[in-house]
């Protein structure tokens, strides 16, 4: 009597996990949430460091007057959007549009987000006072977003390539 068999290593349902393609996808994700707190951090501090340290004034609470501390809440900053914004956009974006789309979109809204950063961070009498640039933030923001896009477009062909 015949008995049945399953095979699953051959099965293409369960090919991916056996090439690690699930797994390199969540790795992936993992890496760019670290790529995106990396990036996003130094260009806020970018923005510290070239435009706060003009502000000679205690009202600021910048690197200057509270030190590591202010490392430290910039840092927070990233760590909590990726997981809870920029995932889900990358995510719910790519379900809609192409790739090539997407990383348009995330390059866009790192430079807003550096213009909103800058316009958060420095109020106007500080832009006005210490004559600060809000391009700083946008161009240091953008060439931060540019990084990652580059970084998501590196690591999409490895899980391609696996898959």
């Amino acid at each position: 009597m015949p008995t049945a068999t399953f095979d699953l290593a051959n099965s293409s349902k369960y090919k991916s996990y056996e090439n690690g393609g699930i797994i390199l996808r969540v790795v992936k994700h993992i890496m760019l949430w670290v790529i995106t707190m990396i990036l996003f951090t130094s260009a806020s501090f970018g923005v510290e460091l070239l435009e706060g340290n003009k502000i000679s004034t205690t009202e600021y609470y910048g690197f200057r007057n509270i030190g590591i501390a202010y490392l430290f809440l910039i840092f927070l900053v990233p760590s909590v959007l990726y997981p809870i914004v920029i995932f889900p956009l990358t995510w719910v974006v790519r379900k809609i549009a192409n790739p090539l789309v997407s990383r348009i979109i995330i390059l866009i809204l790192s430079v807003i987000g550096g213009y909103i950063f800058f316009q958060r961070s420095y109020n106007e009498r500080f832009v006005m006072e210490y004559h600060l640039n809000s391009s700083t933030a946008i161009i240091l923001f953008g060439v931060a977003g540019f990084i990652y896009v580059l970084a998501d477009y590196y690591m999409e062909r490895q899980v391609n390539k696996v898959d």
